[in-house]
């Protein structure tokens, strides 16, 4: 499934974190991450709070749910893939 959509950034204080938030019709959503320097390289902490509208979302958020979790373990996959000279 691909969605189009505009989100804006509505905390930013690099390098270490930022926040970006989303408004649709069916969902609002707030997204935050943060980043940490460990003896490791670099912790990634994501945050997400969703509200899904209406009823036709709400009996749909249990897959909405799961396909969010699938697409977020990608992301933090191709994070850990990149080059350290970023």
């Amino acid at each position: 499934m691909e969605m189009e959509f505009l989100s804006t950034v509505s905390a930013w204080n690099p390098p270490a974190e930022f926040v970006w938030t989303l408004e649709l019709d069916q969902m609002e959503s707030v997204q935050s991450y943060r980043l940490d320097e460990v003896s490791e390289g670099t912790r990634i902490t994501v945050t997400g709070r969703h509200r899904l509208k209406g009823l036709f979302m709400t009996l749909i958020s249990p897959f909405l749910g799961w396909q969010i979790r699938t697409a977020r373990a990608k992301e933090m996959a191709k994070l850990g893939q990149l080059p350290d000279d970023l």
